[in-house]
């Protein structure tokens, strides 16, 4: 009974001391906003902003979190930090040229590959890593235009590119040993309709996929065949009330799966809100409704608790933060806070003690 007790009162120290942060890419104004994030309430605090040469973008974090990787723009590069688990700062350590913007970064499970999507340049890329030593770039591999989001599977085997204009996700073969990817057969599949899928998400149970659909105003699912690493679509749901009449005016941007799987998230920009779906033990996916939020919502990210969800509006320059209801999905908004101009990326972290 002492032990048991004894390990109950470490977890919750434990659980205590960790340190949460929201780091927020502004590339208006070339800041990265770093907010403290008060892990019981989901209160933010503005710690520093962070100045930039060039103007930040996606961000990805290294396995371990002592790193970050953020892409920016004008001019284009990839920049390293580390990470600070006490007061959540970021110290640039190195920044690698690049011939074109990346629009997404992704840091392999093993932490030894950075791999990078570009939406005009139409191609993906692959940079050794270590820490925050960015190597030299070892592959280049061109897709189509409008190349927008790179993810591995859960066995690190495999990785899905999604592109809107083209209204395909491209396929690959992925080893993590020689950080090469090979074009997987097929090397791609048509989205349903003109979809045009944006980001992409596995779950984290079944075999599926989910794409955010910017043209289309939807989310898709796609039955993952995790043995050759390929996409069927299955099912397209919309992100909109039937009633919504500016459809032409809405495009979607970001979308989130929660860590078990039962909710998917994705971001309306015109209708400004974050749209709500439940996910069955099935996979069928049925929507919940729309919750307002910024104006123009490109990113938003769930708290790893999965109890607090912060959205950034590119052209409001603010965060809005809700409480998330794991049980129904719901989300209530309970602050917005000013950041740097043009926030286009929203990452939550949170660090083990």
């Amino acid at each position: 009974m002492r032990i048991a007790t004894l390990l109950l009162l470490l977890l919750v120290s434990a659980s205590a001391s960790a340190k949460s942060f929201v780091y927020v890419s502004n590339g208006g104004d070339k800041t990265i906003s770093i907010f403290s994030m008060d892990e019981e309430k989901g209160d933010l605090t503005l710690v520093k902003t962070l100045q930039l040469e060039g103007a930040p973008g996606p961000m990805a974090l290294s396995p371990d979190q002592k790193f970050a990787y953020v892409s920016a723009s004008r001019p284009d590069q990839l920049i390293s930090f580390a990470t600070d688990p006490e007061t959540g700062d970021l110290k640039q350590l190195e920044s690698t040229p690049l011939d074109a913007t990346s629009c997404f970064i992704y840091c392999d499970p093993t932490g030894k590959w950075l791999l990078n999507a570009y939406y005009s340049a139409g191609k993906v890329t692959v940079h050794p890593v270590s820490g925050g030593d960015i190597g030299d770039l070892s592959q280049t591999f061109p897709t189509a235009q409008n190349a927008h989001c790179i993810r591995t599977d859960a066995t690190n085997k495999f990785a899905l590119v999604p592109h809107t204009g083209p209204n395909k996700v491209f396929q690959f073969k992925w080893d993590a040993t020689s950080g090469k990817l090979t074009a997987n057969d097929p090397p791609s599949v048509d989205a349903p309709g003109m979809n045009e899928p944006r980001h992409i998400q596995f779950h984290p149970t079944l075999p599926l996929c989910f794409s955010s659909d910017e043209y289309n105003d939807s989310i898709t699912s796609y039955d993952y065949d995790p043995a050759k690493g390929t996409l069927q679509p299955r099912q397209t749901v919309s992100t909109l009330p039937a009633d919504y009449e500016a459809r032409k005016a809405n495009t979607c941007a970001d979308i989130e799966l929660t860590a078990d799987g039962k909710f998917a998230l994705v971001s309306n920009r015109g209708h400004n809100s974050i749209a709500r779906f439940a996910i069955g033990d099935d996979g069928q996916v049925t929507a919940l409704g729309q919750t307002p939020t910024e104006n123009t919502p490109r990113s938003f990210n769930l708290s790893p608790s999965q109890k607090f969800l912060y959205s950034a509006g590119q052209k409001s320059d603010q965060v809005a933060a809700y409480r998330f209801d794991k049980t129904t999905g719901d989300l209530t908004q309970f602050a917005a806070y000013k950041t740097g101009k043009t926030p286009s990326w929203v990452q939550v972290v949170t660090f083990a003690d």
